[in-house]
């Protein structure tokens, strides 16, 4: 259930987070890579599940905390970091993810064996008395 206050909103995805970078598939046809239709509907499913009045909320620089579930311990907690943030950014959660405009705390929270895979997202917004840093 999503959570929304003065101080912080709260995301959850549920399911498998993919590395998009070492899941991309090589091109036959010319040089480069794509996202194959498998990493494409693992995006398009966590996409889904973040809710409609965080999108185009457009934050800069909030704090970003990630609590990962595992079901089995075999994936790569910050390239799934990667992949969550690309998603904020693209359904406009946050304005970008340039070190200009997402420069707060980024914290990894040590992941917690579950039933599923998952992350819940805290994000809590930047004080207006931070911009001199």
């Amino acid at each position: 259930m999503p959570v929304l206050s003065a101080d912080r909103i709260e995301i959850h995805f549920r399911g498998h987070i993919p590395s998009k970078k070492n899941s991309y598939s090589p091109r036959k046809d010319r040089p480069g890579f794509f996202k194959n239709s498998k990493l494409q509907g693992q995006l398009d499913r966590l996409a889904m599940q973040i809710p409609g009045e965080y999108r185009d909320l457009r934050m800069e620089s909030p704090d970003l905390h990630f609590y990962f579930t595992y079901q089995k311990a075999n994936w790569d907690t910050d390239n799934a970091m990667t992949c969550l943030i690309d998603l904020l950014v693209e359904y406009g959660v946050l304005v970008n993810d340039n070190i200009r405009r997402l420069n707060g705390l980024k914290v990894i929270h040590p992941a917690v064996k579950g039933e599923f895979d998952g992350c819940r997202i805290e994000i809590v917004p930047r004080s207006p008395t931070l911009d001199f840093l």
